[in-house]
């Protein structure tokens, strides 16, 4: 638990030194900026929109940039051989993501709640918020390990939304109503984050928030285990961002 603690606090240092933090935070502005220009009419399906965009591309690209630059400083090749776990690393980069995700939540809600009147669940949202993230920031390390470089990881985020999320978005909106398009997508983890955010935001919950939390508990739990397995040869490898 002391070297989580210490390895957390490196680890906001050195994304402090990258601005990834400071980058995080504009593009919470920037999404105030898009909940702004909503009526009120349609504040409730943005606010959902927007988080859910948040949570399923933001971990990956960050964690990502952190890697890179990491890998590139020569890093990486020393967690090998420091008595530091992979395990503990691994999960400082949840946790410092996690957070990441809780100040845009911090944000937003901030805005929408005392600005526009938006009623949402607030401990729902938090609990979405950090599995979403959490879960999401295994998956970057899978997506960054199969990238040559960051140019890379952002083609494959950006096929990941038009292929998995924006099904998903467009099944939210009610332009997908096809049963077996709609049964399907309950494999998808953009799936599992969009119906975790609707309860929470609606304050509805029931068996969906349910499968959510499952969904990413077991999924995330295989994923970790894979990102232990892989990081090895990541680190071992040359080159940057």
């Amino acid at each position: 638990m002391n070297n989580l603690a210490v390895l957390v606090q490196g680890e906001l240092q050195r994304m402090q030194r990258y601005h990834i933090l400071t980058g995080g935070f504009v593009v919470a502005l920037i999404w105030v900026l898009a909940l702004y220009l909503m009526d009120a009419a349609m504040l409730r399906t943005m606010f959902t929109t927007v988080l859910f965009i948040d949570v399923v591309t933001m971990p990956i690209m960050l964690v990502g940039v952190s890697l890179y630059f990491e890998r590139q400083e020569g890093s990486l090749k020393a967690m090998l051989v420091t008595p530091i776990s992979r395990s503990s690393y691994i999960s400082s980069k949840i946790v410092v993501l996690v957070l990441s995700g809780a100040i845009t939540l911090a944000v937003l809600y901030i805005y929408g709640r005392f600005f526009r009147g938006l009623d949402v669940h607030l401990p729902g949202l938090v609990v979405t918020v950090v599995l979403c993230a959490a879960f999401h920031t295994l998956l970057g390390f899978l997506a960054t390990y199969r990238s040559k470089d960051f140019t890379s990881l952002l083609m494959n985020v950006m096929a990941y939304m038009l292929l998995l999320g924006i099904p998903v978005l467009l099944e939210f909106t009610g332009l997908i109503t096809q049963p077996v398009l709609t049964a399907l997508m309950y494999a998808l983890p953009p799936k599992a984050a969009m119906v975790m955010l609707n309860s929470a935001v609606s304050g509805t919950f029931d068996w969906e928030f349910v499968y959510g939390i499952l969904y990413f508990v077991v999924v995330g739990a295989i994923f970790f285990r894979l990102v232990l397995t892989g990081f090895a040869a990541f680190a071992e490898k040359e080159g940057g961002i």
